[in-house]
């Protein structure tokens, strides 16, 4: 659900003020962060939403719905390293590979007994708890408080996934596959993070996240596919 909570408070806050990212300042070669579903102009609305306590149009109250975020989000903080632990099943309750894994900056480890078992999409998906749970809801939770201990956490976990060789399972499919679910999840989270805590990342910090985008996002699924991804040097 934390995506759609978001999704919420920054619809409300879209309704009201110039708050969602324009093509005039974000997609012109003009540089600036926030820029991915909020600017810098909207980040005064979109704190004033999250105090706002009163009933709006939809029947809901903002102030609400960031408080179940941070709640989560101090939740997740409180938690110690993200582990997924799963027994990975064949026929007849059969376990084939056990898939032990504690969020570093080593990937996770393979299973090829169990090729067709997804534990990456469990670690990636809007779970009680995952990866991307964490990155997004610690990023949005320094994007609306600038307290700069979400924006650690996010950090973290955003180099460890940086230090990886690649955002899909190894395993699944027997390696043929390039990108997956779990390679867009990744992105998405990893790309709110940047993109929020910009100011807390240093120049080394914003190259380690920035190189690992594009090869990512442009990623064709398939060994026979082609693409021509843009150069890392290009992001900033």
């Amino acid at each position: 659900m934390s995506i759609q909570r978001m999704l919420a408070l920054l619809v409300a806050l879209g309704l009201s003020a110039p708050a969602f990212a324009e093509p005039a300042a974000n997609q012109s070669g003009l540089m600036s962060h926030p820029c991915l579903l909020v600017n810098t102009d909207g980040l005064a609305a979109l704190r004033t939403k999250a105090a706002d306590a009163s009933v709006n149009r939809f029947g809901f109250k903002t102030a609400e719905v960031w408080a179940a975020i941070k709640a989560n989000a101090d939740r997740l903080a409180s938690l110690p390293a993200y582990r997924y632990q799963v027994n990975c099943p064949g026929e007849n309750h059969v376990t084939l590979d056990v898939f032990d894994y504690t969020l570093s900056d080593q990937m996770p480890p393979r299973h090829d007994k169990s090729p067709a078992y997804p534990p990456w999409t469990a670690m990636f998906q809007e779970r009680e708890d995952s990866i991307t749970t964490r990155l997004v809801h610690f990023s949005f939770a320094y994007l609306v408080t600038s307290e700069r201990k979400y924006a650690d956490k996010a950090k973290e976990i955003a180099l460890h996934l940086a230090h990886w060789g690649q955002w899909t399972d190894p395993s699944y499919g027997r390696g043929r596959l390039k990108c997956c679910l779990d390679t867009g999840h990744c992105l998405y989270a990893m790309a709110m993070c940047y993109d929020w805590c910009y100011d807390r990342l240093s120049d080394a910090e914003r190259y380690k996240c920035a190189r690992r985008l594009p090869p990512r996002a442009f990623c064709p699924p398939w060994p026979e596919s082609t693409s021509i991804p843009p150069t890392p040097t290009a992001m900033q």
